[in-house]
């Protein structure tokens, strides 16, 4: 099962690695940070089984935005460049991951950003025994 931590590392890392100039700041500071910034926030918003064996969580990835100085412009362009940025897949740990949907908003003249993912895991872990099949005879009859 893939660690929820993963996956916000990931998001960071493209950031740090594709938008140059702007910080990524930990989500616990709330002033004093310098602009242009990123907060990355990390949400679970539900858990669920599509079967018996596939157990499927869903997140949504947070990124709000805050301008130099706030012009509409710069934020309708870091909106494209975020969508840009996370239309394309995503890896963390040893999953590609994809993104159901990107929300791009302007509130209080801060952008932000709402990327949903899902994520697929085995509903079993290693510790669960599973009875085996020992022996199989298969009769074939050629023709």
């Amino acid at each position: 099962m893939m660690k929820t931590t993963s996956l916000k590392k990931a998001i960071v890392d493209r950031l740090k690695a594709n938008v140059a100039g702007v910080d990524v700041v930990a989500q616990e500071v709330r002033e004093g940070f310098k602009r242009p910034a990123f907060f990355v926030q990390l949400i679970p918003y539900g858990t669920n089984r599509d079967s018996e064996y596939i157990l499927v969580r869903n997140f949504y990835v947070n990124i709000h935005y805050f301008p130099q100085s706030y012009t509409n412009i710069d934020c309708l362009e870091m909106g494209d460049t975020l969508t840009e940025l996370f239309e394309k897949p995503l890896e963390a740990e040893d999953r590609i991951l994809t993104a159901d949907d990107i929300e791009v908003e302007i509130i209080d003249e801060v952008l932000q950003v709402k990327i949903y993912y899902r994520l697929c895991d085995s509903a079993y872990t290693d510790d669960e025994q599973s009875e085996y099949m020992e022996e199989l005879n298969i009769n074939e009859e050629v023709i």
